[in-house]
């Protein structure tokens, strides 16, 4: 079973795709909820079954089933930050415990991109020819061109610039393997 069965199970109320889901993610959202808001088991795992329940009760509402992870992820979050204002003994509201989660939600969005700026940097600078590197950095970092219109202001046909762009990110694939390893 995959992920895409499983979620598809799970909307039919079948046990077997929720259990898969639970156990296919559990991990990952515990360790994101413990790393990112240093809980304590007992929270963590308190935030790791609310996530879970509000995900499956709300899974009819999720529209593309590539996008579980984030948005289970994204449930976590709010959950976390719920656990967190019920511990420090604040009664905040729902406006603002929702207006912390997308404040969080922006800031790790906004780090992920910047790594991201970083890696594609690296890479383009390591890549030779200079004529990939060339094209890549244009069409990343300049200002945002169709491939057609970076192919006019290059000077070379439009199949060169797919092909040069197309290298780039193999090699950019290879890399982000390579860091997640």
């Amino acid at each position: 079973m995959d992920r895409r069965q499983a979620i598809a199970k799970a909307r039919r109320g079948r046990q077997k795709g929720f259990s898969w889901l639970f156990t296919a993610y559990r991990g990952r959202i515990f360790a994101f909820v413990r790393r990112t808001y240093g809980l304590d088991d007992a929270r963590a795992s308190d935030v790791l079954q609310n996530t879970f329940v509000r995900a499956f009760n709300a899974l009819d509402q999720l529209e593309d089933p590539d996008a579980f992870e984030p948005w289970l992820l994204k449930i976590a979050r709010r959950e976390a930050l719920r656990v967190i204002t019920a511990a420090s003994g604040r009664r905040e509201t729902a406006v603002e415990i929702e207006v912390e989660c997308t404040r969080q939600e922006e800031l790790a969005e906004q780090a992920e991109l910047e790594r991201l700026r970083r890696l594609i940097r690296e890479v383009a600078d390591s890549i030779e020819p200079p004529e990939i590197r060339e094209t890549a950095l244009a069409y990343y970092f300049g200002e945002r061109k169709t491939t057609e219109a970076l192919a006019a202001e290059l000077g070379v046909p439009h199949p060169t610039v797919r092909k040069r762009l197309h290298s780039f990110r193999n090699k950019l694939k290879r890399r982000l393997a390579e860091e997640t390893t």
